[in-house]
């Protein structure tokens, strides 16, 4: 007598199921969008870093052509007030604006003061100002000059 073993065939689940599918799908996708959130966070905030070193650098600029003003002719200093939002560029800039090209413009208030002592003060506010995605800003510079020749 031969006997013949059947054996029992077990199936095991080789694919996934949809619910797994799905499941990956969804966690990926806030993997990539939290990525992706963060590189465009990274970019604008290199972005304002950027403009916010240039606008430094352009109000400390405008300072010291205001400085040098003041130093060659107090008086012609003087006559350009009370005046506000001066463009650099009407300051006889000896070469082209270095704000072209940029997303920034520059503006100069100045304001003449007389205080007690009855010397002279111009005070200078130079506001460098830019927009971008994250909303309007600025870098404001003020310094008090006097007309330290008399």
């Amino acid at each position: 007598m031969s006997f013949i073993i059947f054996k029992k065939k077990t199936f095991l689940p080789f694919g996934q199921s949809l619910f797994e599918v799905i499941f990956s799908i969804a966690i990926l996708s806030l993997i990539l969008i939290g990525v992706v959130s963060l590189t465009t966070k990274t970019v604008a905030n290199e972005n304002f870093s950027k403009n916010n070193a240039l606008a430094t650098k352009f109000a400390q600029e405008a300072m010291e052509w205001i400085r040098e003003e003041r130093d060659s002719d107090w008086s012609n200093l003087a006559s350009r007030t009370p005046a506000t939002n001066i463009n650099l560029g009407s300051l006889n800039w000896s070469s082209a604006n270095p704000i072209l090209g940029t997303a920034l413009s520059r503006s100069v208030n100045l304001t003449f003061q007389t205080v007690v002592d009855s010397n002279d003060t111009i005070r200078v506010e130079v506001i460098v100002s830019w927009t971008d995605g994250q909303g309007s800003h600025q870098v404001v510079s003020v310094t008090d000059f006097t007309n330290w020749n008399r």
